[in-house]
Formats: C-alpha cells, structure tokens, sequence
C-alpha cells in the first residue's frame, strides 16, 4: 500500500495517515478490491461481445436447459457482473446464467456518448438475440431493473 494508506482487515474502510492523498488511498483500495473479487472462489471468468464496436463484458455459467428460460442479472447504477458474484455461483447449477456489464460500467466499455435507459434498452435487446439466442428473464437490481 502507498506510505499513509492502511487497510483495517477486509473491511472496505482507509484510514489515512500522514501525507496519504485520499485519492492516492481510494485508488489503492479500488485495486486491491478488484484483485479480491478475481481471486474469489465465487468469480466466473467472463468474455467480451462487441456491440456498437465497443466491448462489452459478461460472464455465462451453467447450461441450457429445455425446461426453463437463462437469467440475465442486470446491474445497478456504479456496479458491475462482480455485484451478481454469488448469485452466479448458487444458480449455475439449476440455470443458464448470464450477467452482463452494461455500457458504461464495470469492463465494459465507456465511451462518451449520451447514456439512457433507450440505449441500455438496446443493448440488452441486442445482448439476448445475439448471445443468449432465445427470450430470457431478466433479473434487475436499480438500474437494471429500469433498463
């Protein structure tokens, strides 16, 4: 960790000591979470679709079954896949399942363009006909719920 910045266990806390910039520490942590969230045992590697010539992360797990729909986990605002770690992990075995980062968010891409809940819209649209290739149930928390 950068001189001044000390974590407290696991806990997402910083404190700052010294000369420490809250900057300097916020992105430290910010880091040092994700290296966390990649080394869980709950972490599904994911790939990236291109949509609108931008990348776009998702993960997939379990199989198609014949006699229920996938499930595409949707984000909220500031999240990412990461958000549905666990849920992925406990649903594999009865799903297909699917989580995606939305444009703008987590690996996916972010490109300044005008965001809105139509563009998050067709990008999900788009996401279920080209990727998971059949109707699915959508599973959303804030604003993925509205998207």
């Amino acid at each position: 960790s950068p001189s001044g910045c000390q974590r407290n266990g696991s806990e997402a806390k910083i404190t700052l000591m010294g000369r420490a910039s809250a900057l300097q520490c916020l992105k430290w942590f910010s880091v040092w979470r994700f290296m966390q969230v990649l080394s869980s045992p709950d972490a599904v590697p994911g790939q990236f679709w291109s949509w609108r010539q931008q990348p776009i992360y998702y993960v997939h797990a379990g199989e198609k079954r014949g006699d229920r729909p996938p499930l595409l986990l949707i984000h909220g605002f500031g999240a990412s896949t990461d958000h549905w770690r666990k849920n992925v992990a406990g649903l594999q075995a009865d799903f297909d399942v699917w989580a995606i980062d939305l444009l703008g968010f987590g690996r996916s891409a972010k490109p300044n363009w005008q965001y809105s809940g139509d563009l998050w819209r067709d990008q999900l649209t788009e996401f279920i006909q080209d990727v998971i290739g059949r109707p699915a149930v959508l599973v959303g928390n804030s604003l993925g719920g509205y998207a």
